[in-house]
């Protein structure tokens, strides 16, 4: 009976904090597949006085792995309890363990002012606030390899697959590829319907601010019909409307009106 009770009382502790970490940081604890941690240690230079930070090391293994292949010191953050504690265990106790250090803690707080290179396989929507830390805190010159997951704003510097399924594992560089090219900042702001640059996005907000604070309503050239509509049934709108809604129509169409810019009340 105790047995059973005991089982049951772990399995729920298991439960509650995994509930916890998920609803902290947003990312699941998931391992690396073994085959490809091993891969990727293949591909790393030995680092004897280095430190490799594994911002979400679950049960520790693929930090390890890195550790026992480069000879550097590992330094992992787990926040689910449960895991953290087999991981730190794992850590103190299995006989020839590289030089590890297990945290209870999330990749928001994990120290990284020291780590040569960062390893993490989160959840895209973890990935902005990691790529921000990691600018803020690595020394120039310094490695972050994201599993699965782009940086957004960074270009790696190199980008492998990985196995049948060809998983991505992006290697970035701190200091280097952290804007966009201005190929990639056209394409952003390319039209996908007309192919047309739209020039400064800002004054293209700004019209809008002004056509809304004059009661307009305006369609993008490129979709809907365009109508541009006065609130309370107006007719004739007035000289502060007509300016903004010029100005709209030159930012948002800058080929000259058409058809489809004409003005209709309600």
């Amino acid at each position: 009976m105790w047995i059973v009770v005991g089982i049951f009382s772990l399995v729920l502790l298991v439960l509650l904090f995994s509930m916890f970490a998920l609803s902290t940081t947003g990312v699941p604890v998931v391992r690396t597949p073994p085959e490809h941690i091993h891969e990727l240690a293949t591909l790393l230079d030995p680092m004897p006085e280095g430190l490799i930070v594994d911002v979400g090391c679950a049960d520790g293994r693929s930090l390890a792995t890195l550790c026992q292949a480069t000879g550097a010191k590992g330094l992992g953050y787990e926040l689910n309890a449960v895991i953290w504690l087999w991981a730190w265990l794992r850590a103190r106790l299995a006989p020839g363990r590289p030089e590890l250090s297990i945290r209870w803690a999330d990749y928001r707080r994990a120290d990284l002012e020291n780590a040569d290179l960062v390893y993490a396989f989160l959840m895209p929507s973890a990935m902005r606030l990691l790529g921000d830390k990691c600018k803020e805190e690595m020394a120039p010159g310094s490695r972050l390899v994201s599993f699965m997951w782009e940086v957004p704003d960074w270009r790696p510097v190199k980008k492998i697959e990985l196995g049948s399924r060809k998983d991505p594992l992006f290697f970035y560089e701190v200091g280097q590829g952290h804007e966009k090219s201005e190929e990639e900042e056209a394409k952003n702001l390319t039209d996908p319907a007309t192919g047309a640059i739209v020039r400064e996005e800002s004054d293209a907000k700004k019209a809008r601010s002004s056509a809304s604070g004059a009661g307009l309503r305006l369609r993008h050239p490129t979709g809907g019909n365009g109508d541009v509509k006065f609130q309370d049934g107006c007719l004739n709108p007035s000289r502060s409307a007509q300016k903004a809604a010029q100005a709209l129509r030159q930012t948002l169409n800058p080929r000259g009106p058409g058809p489809q810019d004409a003005l209709r009340p309600f």
